[in-house]
């Protein structure tokens, strides 16, 4: 007769699943529904055992389309806890990235107004950059032309182009979090898993047109986007951060690179 596995934390009774993070056998009252953490993990962290429940999103069509984005907007941002463990990794990815283009496109159209006041000012910039410089190369007077393009017009390619190229970023981006999840060793769930914690995590990217408010618009959406793969994936906040932050860190060091080949370029053109 094969032995019964006994759940880690009640001995006396039997084990009816494993955790899906440490791999200790858990009974009914320690993982209700089979697939959350056992209450250890929970405490590690901060995740949740509640069974999964639709976003207000996904029930939008009950709500109606203004209050269920007005709902789930709110959610994320005030309630992120118990919007993230309550969000079923098993769900749409497509759904949830329907969300994330409604919210980007709505982010798209409210910085055009201040995306107009700084293109100004920096053409403003660069028309005189341009003129103290001689024998610009094509590449450099090609972006002095391109920033002293009409504001107006500028400000709205720019807004629009936000969400004609929101389905290209999105899917991009979710790949190089995907695989930063997998280095960081969660292989449970799929990439729509990736998807769904992603895109419900764009909330604060409406605030990001806004001066000074959108820097820390910036900062927690990464707060977010951490937060819910470490809950979707059933991972650390340390790994879910290094899943989140490694591409980040990767294009700032290209960035600086680049930074510096076009300040020697600069340097050169001004030095003559």
């Amino acid at each position: 007769m094969t032995p019964t596995a006994q759940c880690a934390l009640h001995p006396d009774r039997a084990a009816t699943s494993v955790c899906p993070r440490c791999g200790a056998f858990t009974c009914g009252e320690c993982n209700p529904d089979g697939r959350s953490q056992c209450p250890t993990c929970q405490q590690v962290t901060g995740a949740s055992s509640s069974t999964p429940v639709p976003t207000p999103w996904e029930r939008r069509a009950e709500l109606g389309l203004v209050q269920a984005v007005w709902q789930t907007w709110k959610q994320t941002i005030v309630e992120p806890k118990k919007f993230w463990a309550e969000l079923d990794p098993n769900g749409s990815g497509m759904d949830a990235f329907l969300y994330g283009w409604v919210i980007t496109s709505a982010a798209g159209l409210l910085q055009i107004p201040f995306l107009i006041l700084n293109l100004a000012q920096s053409a403003s910039q660069f028309r005189e950059l341009g003129r103290t410089m001689k024998d610009v190369p094509a590449p450099m007077q090609a972006m002095f032309d391109f920033f002293q393009t009409s504001p107006l017009i500028l400000a709205i390619v720019l807004g629009v182009s936000t969400i004609v190229l929101f389905p290209l970023s999105m899917m991009f981006s979710t790949a190089l979090v995907h695989l930063g999840v997998r280095m960081a060793g969660g292989t449970q769930y799929p990439f729509s898993t990736t998807l769904r914690a992603i895109s419900y995590a764009v909330a604060p990217n409406v605030l990001q047109g806004i001066p000074v408010i959108g820097g820390f618009a910036g900062i927690y959406t990464l707060v977010l986007e951490i937060w819910a793969i470490r809950d979707a994936h059933k991972l650390t906040t340390a790994r879910a951060a290094i899943a989140v932050l490694w591409p980040l860190v990767l294009f700032c060091c290209c960035g600086v690179g680049g930074a510096i080949f076009f300040g020697a370029a600069l340097a050169s053109q001004l030095g003559k």
